[in-house]
Protein backbone atom coordinates (compact mmCIF):
# COMPACT_ATOMS: atom_id res chain seq x y z
CA UNK A 1 0.00 0.00 0.00
CA UNK A 2 1.42 3.22 -1.37
CA UNK A 3 2.12 6.17 1.18
CA UNK A 4 1.19 9.10 -1.21
CA UNK A 5 -2.23 10.57 -0.40
CA UNK A 6 -4.86 11.42 -2.65
CA UNK A 7 -6.25 14.97 -2.80
CA UNK A 8 -8.31 17.08 -4.94
CA UNK A 9 -10.99 19.84 -5.03
CA UNK A 10 -14.13 17.42 -4.31
CA UNK A 11 -12.04 15.64 -0.55
CA UNK A 12 -13.57 16.33 2.87
CA UNK A 13 -11.56 18.29 5.08
CA UNK A 14 -12.50 17.13 8.24
CA UNK A 15 -10.18 16.41 11.54
CA UNK A 16 -10.98 13.87 13.73
CA UNK A 17 -9.74 12.04 16.73
CA UNK A 18 -10.12 8.45 18.08
CA UNK A 19 -10.07 7.74 21.66
CA UNK A 20 -10.74 3.93 23.57
CA UNK A 21 -11.47 4.52 27.03
CA UNK A 22 -10.52 0.87 29.12
CA UNK A 23 -12.62 0.50 32.24
CA UNK A 24 -12.51 -2.31 34.96
CA UNK A 25 -15.40 -3.52 36.17
CA UNK A 26 -16.24 -4.69 39.73
CA UNK A 27 -18.43 -7.79 38.62
CA UNK A 28 -19.11 -9.63 35.41
CA UNK A 29 -20.37 -7.34 32.63
CA UNK A 30 -23.43 -8.41 31.73
CA UNK A 31 -24.31 -7.56 27.47
CA UNK A 32 -28.20 -8.24 26.17
CA UNK A 33 -26.83 -7.19 22.56
CA UNK A 34 -25.24 -4.09 21.48
CA UNK A 35 -24.64 -1.90 24.00
CA UNK A 36 -24.57 1.56 22.13
CA UNK A 37 -27.69 2.63 23.55
CA UNK A 38 -27.23 2.44 27.24
CA UNK A 39 -23.27 3.89 26.49
CA UNK A 40 -25.26 6.69 24.94
CA UNK A 41 -27.44 7.47 27.36
CA UNK A 42 -25.08 7.01 29.99
CA UNK A 43 -22.76 9.20 28.68
CA UNK A 44 -25.44 12.28 28.35
CA UNK A 45 -26.97 12.29 31.26
CA UNK A 46 -23.46 12.48 33.17
CA UNK A 47 -22.28 15.29 30.54
CA UNK A 48 -25.57 17.22 31.35
CA UNK A 49 -24.86 16.58 35.21
CA UNK A 50 -21.51 17.52 34.91
CA UNK A 51 -21.77 20.68 32.92
CA UNK A 52 -25.06 22.01 33.68
CA UNK A 53 -24.69 25.39 36.00
CA UNK A 54 -28.73 26.59 35.50
CA UNK A 55 -30.42 23.25 36.16
CA UNK A 56 -33.62 24.05 33.44
CA UNK A 57 -35.25 21.05 32.80
CA UNK A 58 -35.32 21.79 29.18
CA UNK A 59 -31.85 22.67 27.48
CA UNK A 60 -33.70 24.85 24.62
CA UNK A 61 -35.54 27.02 27.05
CA UNK A 62 -31.56 27.85 28.59
CA UNK A 63 -29.77 31.06 28.34
CA UNK A 64 -26.63 28.82 27.54
CA UNK A 65 -28.18 27.06 25.57
CA UNK A 66 -26.04 28.08 22.19
CA UNK A 67 -22.93 28.16 24.19
CA UNK A 68 -23.30 24.53 26.73
CA UNK A 69 -21.05 21.88 26.02
CA UNK A 70 -24.26 19.16 26.66
CA UNK A 71 -26.78 20.84 23.79
CA UNK A 72 -23.94 20.87 21.32
CA UNK A 73 -22.19 17.33 21.72
CA UNK A 74 -26.10 15.60 22.02
CA UNK A 75 -28.64 17.81 21.22
CA UNK A 76 -26.31 19.93 18.34
CA UNK A 77 -29.00 22.77 16.78
CA UNK A 78 -27.93 23.64 13.46
CA UNK A 79 -26.38 27.19 14.34
CA UNK A 80 -28.54 30.78 13.89
CA UNK A 81 -29.77 31.77 10.13
CA UNK A 82 -28.62 28.08 8.57
CA UNK A 83 -30.00 27.64 5.25
CA UNK A 84 -28.53 24.28 5.38
CA UNK A 85 -31.02 21.64 6.91
CA UNK A 86 -33.35 24.57 8.33
CA UNK A 87 -35.94 21.83 8.58
CA UNK A 88 -34.34 20.05 10.78
CA UNK A 89 -34.69 20.66 14.31
CA UNK A 90 -30.65 18.85 15.21
CA UNK A 91 -27.72 18.37 12.76
CA UNK A 92 -25.18 15.42 12.49
CA UNK A 93 -23.56 14.76 16.41
CA UNK A 94 -19.97 15.43 16.36
CA UNK A 95 -19.31 12.14 17.82
CA UNK A 96 -19.37 8.55 17.48
CA UNK A 97 -19.41 5.48 20.09
CA UNK A 98 -17.28 2.03 18.72
CA UNK A 99 -18.33 -0.42 20.37
CA UNK A 100 -17.53 -4.10 19.93
CA UNK A 101 -20.42 -5.82 18.15
CA UNK A 102 -21.58 -9.74 19.34
CA UNK A 103 -19.80 -12.23 17.24
CA UNK A 104 -17.48 -9.43 16.00
CA UNK A 105 -15.01 -9.09 18.91
CA UNK A 106 -15.12 -9.44 22.80
CA UNK A 107 -16.70 -7.04 24.92
CA UNK A 108 -14.60 -7.80 28.17
CA UNK A 109 -11.17 -9.50 28.65
CA UNK A 110 -9.96 -10.07 32.05
CA UNK A 111 -12.36 -7.77 33.73
CA UNK A 112 -11.95 -5.23 31.45
CA UNK A 113 -14.80 -3.00 29.66
CA UNK A 114 -14.04 -0.96 26.73
CA UNK A 115 -16.02 1.90 24.92
CA UNK A 116 -14.60 3.38 21.67
CA UNK A 117 -15.04 7.21 21.08
CA UNK A 118 -14.73 9.53 17.44
CA UNK A 119 -14.87 13.28 18.15
CA UNK A 120 -15.23 15.07 15.18
CA UNK A 121 -14.00 18.83 14.22
CA UNK A 122 -14.74 21.10 17.21
CA UNK A 123 -16.05 18.67 19.76
CA UNK A 124 -12.45 17.44 20.16
CA UNK A 125 -12.16 20.51 22.32
CA UNK A 126 -14.28 19.23 24.73
CA UNK A 127 -12.57 15.89 25.64
CA UNK A 128 -11.76 16.37 29.19
CA UNK A 129 -15.27 17.31 29.79
CA UNK A 130 -16.09 14.15 28.10
CA UNK A 131 -13.32 11.64 30.05
CA UNK A 132 -14.94 13.22 33.34
CA UNK A 133 -18.42 12.35 32.02
CA UNK A 134 -17.67 8.83 31.43
CA UNK A 135 -16.07 8.39 34.65
CA UNK A 136 -19.13 9.65 36.22
CA UNK A 137 -21.25 7.33 34.35
CA UNK A 138 -18.88 4.23 34.77
CA UNK A 139 -18.89 4.77 38.58
CA UNK A 140 -22.68 4.97 38.54
CA UNK A 141 -22.50 1.63 36.82
CA UNK A 142 -23.68 0.41 32.90
CA UNK A 143 -25.64 -1.92 31.26
CA UNK A 144 -28.74 -4.16 33.13
CA UNK A 145 -27.02 -4.71 36.45
CA UNK A 146 -25.63 -1.61 36.57
CA UNK A 147 -22.44 -2.60 36.45
CA UNK A 148 -19.67 -0.53 38.21
CA UNK A 149 -17.08 0.42 36.23
CA UNK A 150 -13.89 2.19 37.08
CA UNK A 151 -11.89 4.17 34.65
CA UNK A 152 -8.04 3.25 34.04
CA UNK A 153 -6.63 4.89 30.98
CA UNK A 154 -7.42 6.42 27.74
CA UNK A 155 -5.83 5.84 24.43
CA UNK A 156 -5.62 7.65 21.23
CA UNK A 157 -4.61 6.35 17.53
CA UNK A 158 -4.80 8.36 14.42
CA UNK A 159 -5.89 4.31 12.49
CA UNK A 160 -9.13 3.51 11.82
CA UNK A 161 -8.15 -0.46 12.81
CA UNK A 162 -6.70 -1.76 16.17
CA UNK A 163 -2.98 -0.34 15.68
CA UNK A 164 -1.31 2.70 16.75
CA UNK A 165 -2.98 3.08 20.28
CA UNK A 166 -0.87 5.33 23.05
CA UNK A 167 -2.01 6.25 26.40
CA UNK A 168 -3.10 9.38 27.10
CA UNK A 169 -4.52 9.78 30.32
CA UNK A 170 -4.45 7.96 33.85
CA UNK A 171 -6.70 9.03 36.45
CA UNK A 172 -3.48 9.74 38.72
CA UNK A 173 -1.81 11.36 35.69
CA UNK A 174 -2.38 14.59 33.18
CA UNK A 175 -4.54 14.13 30.05
CA UNK A 176 -1.84 14.14 26.97
CA UNK A 177 -3.96 14.49 24.16
CA UNK A 178 -1.79 14.02 21.03
CA UNK A 179 -4.40 16.87 19.24
CA UNK A 180 -6.60 16.55 15.96
CA UNK A 181 -5.95 14.42 12.40
CA UNK A 182 -6.84 15.44 9.06
CA UNK A 183 -6.96 11.52 7.95
CA UNK A 184 -5.96 11.15 4.30
CA UNK A 185 -6.02 7.82 2.24
CA UNK A 186 -3.35 6.22 1.46
CA UNK A 187 -3.03 5.46 -2.76
CA UNK A 188 -4.62 2.19 -2.72
CA UNK A 189 -4.19 -0.20 -5.94
CA UNK A 190 -6.16 -3.46 -7.38
CA UNK A 191 -8.74 -4.62 -5.14
CA UNK A 192 -10.22 -3.11 -1.97
CA UNK A 193 -12.29 -4.95 0.76
CA UNK A 194 -15.18 -3.22 2.78
CA UNK A 195 -16.33 -5.09 5.67
CA UNK A 196 -19.40 -3.85 7.54
CA UNK A 197 -18.59 -4.55 11.04
CA UNK A 198 -21.81 -3.12 12.71
CA UNK A 199 -25.64 -2.88 10.72
CA UNK A 200 -25.28 -0.54 8.10
CA UNK A 201 -28.95 1.46 8.27
CA UNK A 202 -30.45 3.44 5.10
CA UNK A 203 -33.19 3.37 3.26
CA UNK A 204 -34.15 3.06 0.13
CA UNK A 205 -36.96 4.40 -2.24
CA UNK A 206 -38.54 4.74 1.31
CA UNK A 207 -38.23 1.48 2.47
CA UNK A 208 -34.90 0.15 4.26
CA UNK A 209 -32.03 -1.10 1.94
CA UNK A 210 -32.18 -5.10 2.31
CA UNK A 211 -29.05 -7.22 0.62
CA UNK A 212 -30.28 -8.05 -2.31
CA UNK A 213 -30.47 -3.93 -3.29
CA UNK A 214 -27.10 -3.59 -2.00
CA UNK A 215 -24.93 -1.59 -4.12
CA UNK A 216 -22.03 0.96 -4.00
CA UNK A 217 -23.84 3.79 -4.69
CA UNK A 218 -26.36 3.08 -2.17
CA UNK A 219 -23.41 2.69 0.39
CA UNK A 220 -22.02 5.99 -0.64
CA UNK A 221 -24.65 8.58 -1.30
CA UNK A 222 -25.41 8.42 2.96
CA UNK A 223 -21.75 8.40 3.32
CA UNK A 224 -21.16 11.69 0.61
CA UNK A 225 -24.06 13.76 2.63
CA UNK A 226 -23.29 12.77 6.35
CA UNK A 227 -19.08 13.79 6.06
CA UNK A 228 -20.25 16.79 3.71
CA UNK A 229 -22.83 18.17 6.57
CA UNK A 230 -19.99 16.94 9.88
CA UNK A 231 -17.45 19.06 7.96
CA UNK A 232 -20.22 22.09 7.41
CA UNK A 233 -21.13 22.08 10.91
CA UNK A 234 -18.44 20.84 12.83
CA UNK A 235 -15.31 22.20 10.85
CA UNK A 236 -13.03 25.43 11.33
CA UNK A 237 -15.01 27.24 9.28
CA UNK A 238 -19.58 26.67 9.72
CA UNK A 239 -21.09 26.66 6.51
CA UNK A 240 -24.72 28.15 7.04
CA UNK A 241 -25.82 29.40 3.52
CA UNK A 242 -24.48 26.31 1.11
CA UNK A 243 -21.93 23.76 0.56
CA UNK A 244 -19.96 25.17 -2.38
CA UNK A 245 -16.91 23.38 -1.56
CA UNK A 246 -18.72 19.70 -2.49
CA UNK A 247 -20.09 18.62 -6.04
CA UNK A 248 -22.44 16.36 -4.69
CA UNK A 249 -23.79 15.09 -8.26
CA UNK A 250 -20.40 14.77 -9.62
CA UNK A 251 -19.55 12.50 -6.73
CA UNK A 252 -22.54 10.62 -6.63
CA UNK A 253 -22.95 9.44 -10.82
CA UNK A 254 -19.20 8.47 -10.45
CA UNK A 255 -20.51 6.32 -7.21
CA UNK A 256 -23.07 4.85 -9.53
CA UNK A 257 -19.87 3.76 -12.17
CA UNK A 258 -18.77 1.75 -9.39
CA UNK A 259 -18.77 -2.26 -9.78
CA UNK A 260 -19.37 -4.51 -6.55
CA UNK A 261 -17.53 -8.21 -7.01
CA UNK A 262 -17.76 -10.94 -4.24
CA UNK A 263 -20.71 -9.52 -2.19
CA UNK A 264 -21.29 -11.05 0.77
CA UNK A 265 -24.35 -8.73 2.32
CA UNK A 266 -26.58 -10.36 4.79
CA UNK A 267 -29.20 -8.93 7.46
CA UNK A 268 -28.22 -8.42 10.48
CA UNK A 269 -31.20 -7.80 13.64
CA UNK A 270 -30.48 -5.63 16.42
CA UNK A 271 -33.05 -5.16 19.19
CA UNK A 272 -32.78 -2.07 21.32
CA UNK A 273 -34.75 -0.47 24.66
CA UNK A 274 -36.00 3.13 23.97
CA UNK A 275 -36.14 3.97 27.54
CA UNK A 276 -37.94 7.57 25.76
CA UNK A 277 -40.31 5.98 23.95
CA UNK A 278 -40.78 2.75 26.55
CA UNK A 279 -40.66 -0.27 23.70
CA UNK A 280 -38.50 -2.14 22.22
CA UNK A 281 -37.24 -1.04 18.93
CA UNK A 282 -36.05 -2.65 15.58
CA UNK A 283 -32.24 -1.58 14.36
CA UNK A 284 -31.26 -4.14 12.23
CA UNK A 285 -28.89 -3.36 8.95
CA UNK A 286 -26.62 -5.07 6.46
CA UNK A 287 -23.53 -6.28 7.73
CA UNK A 288 -21.09 -8.27 5.61
CA UNK A 289 -17.80 -7.83 3.00
CA UNK A 290 -17.67 -6.64 -0.80
CA UNK A 291 -15.27 -5.60 -2.94
CA UNK A 292 -14.66 -2.72 -5.44
CA UNK A 293 -11.45 -1.80 -7.93
CA UNK A 294 -9.14 1.12 -6.28
CA UNK A 295 -9.20 2.85 -9.65
CA UNK A 296 -12.82 2.93 -10.02
CA UNK A 297 -13.20 4.85 -6.75
CA UNK A 298 -10.31 7.23 -7.03
CA UNK A 299 -12.36 10.23 -7.13
CA UNK A 300 -14.46 8.81 -3.99
CA UNK A 301 -11.80 7.58 -2.31
CA UNK A 302 -11.09 10.24 0.33
CA UNK A 303 -14.65 10.28 1.78
CA UNK A 304 -14.55 6.36 2.11
CA UNK A 305 -11.37 6.72 3.86
CA UNK A 306 -12.65 9.18 6.74
CA UNK A 307 -16.03 7.28 6.84
CA UNK A 308 -14.21 4.66 8.76
CA UNK A 309 -13.74 7.06 11.58
CA UNK A 310 -17.71 9.20 11.36
CA UNK A 311 -19.46 5.53 10.41
CA UNK A 312 -22.51 5.59 8.06
CA UNK A 313 -26.38 5.78 7.90
CA UNK A 314 -28.79 5.73 10.47
CA UNK A 315 -28.09 5.97 14.14
CA UNK A 316 -23.77 6.17 13.65
CA UNK A 317 -23.28 7.78 17.06
CA UNK A 318 -24.36 4.69 18.81
CA UNK A 319 -21.76 2.85 16.81
CA UNK A 320 -23.70 1.42 13.88
CA UNK A 321 -22.52 1.69 10.14
CA UNK A 322 -18.68 0.98 11.28
CA UNK A 323 -16.60 -0.45 8.45
CA UNK A 324 -13.19 -0.78 7.56
CA UNK A 325 -11.32 -0.84 4.30
CA UNK A 326 -7.91 -2.51 3.24
CA UNK A 327 -6.14 -3.54 0.34
CA UNK A 328 -6.24 -7.02 -0.99
CA UNK A 329 -4.28 -7.83 -4.48
CA UNK A 330 -2.29 -5.56 -6.53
Amino acid sequence: MSTTSLKNENSPSLSVARYRFHFSADSPFESRGFQGSAWRGALGHALRKTVCVTRERVCEQCILYESCIYPYIFETPPPKNSELMRLYHTVPHPYVLQLPFPGIESQTSKGMVTLGLVLIGKAQQQLPYLIHALQRAGLKGIGPKRTLLKLEKVEQSSYPGESGWQTIFRPEQKLQDQGEANPRSPTLNGKIEITLLTPFRTKRQGHLLTPEYFTFSSFFSPLLRRVAMLQNFHGERVVVESNETVDFYQLTEQSREVDVSNKDIHWKEWTRYSSRQGTKMQMGGVVGTFEILAEQIAPLQEWLWIGQWTHNGKAATMGLGRYLMKEISQ
